[in-house]
């Protein structure tokens, strides 16, 4: 587990709201803490799932709601039920913040955190045969959302969790062999993050780095040509030796 993210609602909420909320957030992390084989991992996030659904029906159409959305797409992910996952988290990600008088800015990051989240589950999950026994390429329904993280918030560039999601996006573009977008996207992150000042972004830069000589391999081993930044390529190669 890599901890939230983003924050959850503060005072601002109502006391009772944010019971229920912490509450829901407790059972999904305790449920992580079993192994994957363990029954108590089963019937502790099964009843995370049942807190969460109840939660979004009470508070559908308020900021809690959105937290509700993303952690049922959660609980769902670590269940491996990646369609319902993907369903409620795209719920989250799909909400219009810019029409919330008040609070825009919180809903920016919770969005952006459910794009995140989306991106992770993608290249988590791959290709999986349903019960129907369709193949579904999650890694490139993940892709064909976050397409649009940067236009729908352009901040997105500038923090820490767009990069996140940023390099999930080009992670999913390298999984579906769309190279050259993958390539891009590492790039732009790495370009931005080695401008920026916060502690964080020469983090961000490695793992951007390193991505970039991982996309790089892929395309050499497949015998592609792709086109290369060369400031950034030396960083890629020294993020990859570190």
């Amino acid at each position: 587990c890599d901890g939230v993210i983003g924050r959850v609602p503060d005072s601002d909420a109502p006391r009772h709201v944010q019971g229920r909320l912490w509450k829901g957030v407790a059972l999904f992390e305790k449920g992580l803490i079993y192994v994957p084989d363990d029954m108590g991992r089963r019937s502790t996030l099964d009843k995370a799932k049942d807190h969460w659904e109840n939660f979004c029906w009470d508070y559908d159409g308020i900021i809690a709601g959105v937290y509700g959305y993303m952690y049922k797409g959660r609980v769902h992910e670590e269940l491996g039920e990646y369609r319902d996952a993907l369903e409620f988290l795209r719920n989250a990600a799909s909400i219009d913040f810019q029409q919330t008088e008040g609070a825009a800015d919180m809903l920016r990051t919770v969005v952006t955190e459910a794009y995140y989240r989306i991106g992770r589950m993608g290249n988590k999950a791959g290709t999986v045969v349903d019960d129907n026994d369709l193949e579904i390429n999650y890694q490139k329904l993940a892709a064909e959302i976050l397409s649009d993280l940067v236009e729908r918030i352009p901040e997105a560039r500038m923090t820490k969790l767009g990069h996140r999601a940023l390099l999930e996006l080009a992670r999913a573009y390298m999984g579906t062999n769309d190279l050259e977008k993958a390539l891009a996207v590492a790039e732009d992150v790495s370009s931005v993050a080695s401008k920026l000042p916060e502690g964080w972004a020469y983090g961000t830069r490695m793992l951007a780095d390193r991505l970039i000589g991982e996309i790089m391999a892929e395309a050499a081993k497949g015998g592609l040509v792709v086109k290369q930044n060369p400031d950034v390529l030396l960083r890629a190669a020294e993020g990859k030796m570190s």
